[in-house]
């Protein structure tokens, strides 16, 4: 009944944004396996920009907001305050998200883990591969004779000196920035 009272647009919207809702998977912000908005967006870019370029403005940012995770949407929903989140326009609110949802570590410290991943006895050895890969150009190893040094002197103290370490790192983000 209610598919007979559209007009055939908004019935092809409707179910377009239907099919959307089923095709695109939520966000959830978790660092540790880098899974930042960036990369979820690069992900499903797609079908906002090609598969859903027919939807209205306001269809693209409910369907969105719709896949947000609980506690992403509440946090980004108390970042925005006073602004509502529905109100904004679609390039808006993803560039609010990513710079909310991504990894605010300095390159040295996302480097210092780089070189600390260790693979453990029961990890696949192509699968330790693919998480050095990954964090490797994660943290831009890209480095110049001076950063290495420094990033060999910081992973090399013993693991005692864990105080004496910090205080290194912050130190060398301090100067680099």
């Amino acid at each position: 009944m209610l598919v007979r009272l559209l007009k055939p647009s908004e019935m092809n919207d409707t179910e377009l944004y239907s099919k959307l809702v089923g095709m695109i998977g939520e966000f959830v912000f978790d660092l540790t396996s880098g899974m930042t908005f960036e990369s979820w967006l690069g992900r499903h870019r797609s079908y906002f920009e090609e598969e859903g370029k027919t939807l209205p403005e306001s269809s693209k940012v409910r369907l969105l907001l719709s896949k947000l995770g609980p506690e992403e949407y509440a946090q980004i929903e108390r970042k925005m305050l006073p602004t509502k989140l529905s109100e904004m326009k679609f390039d808006e609110l993803c560039s609010e998200l990513v710079k909310e949802f991504s990894d605010h570590r300095s390159k040295l410290l996302k480097r210092f883990e780089a070189l600390n991943v260790k693979c453990s006895a029961l990890q696949d050895i192509v699968e330790f591969g693919n998480v050095v890969n990954a964090q490797c150009e994660r943290a831009e190893m890209a480095l110049s004779i001076e950063e290495l040094k420094i990033l060999i002197f910081i992973s090399g103290m013993p693991s005692d000196a864990t105080s004496v370490r910090q205080v290194a790192m912050k130190s060398v983000e301090n100067k680099s920035e």
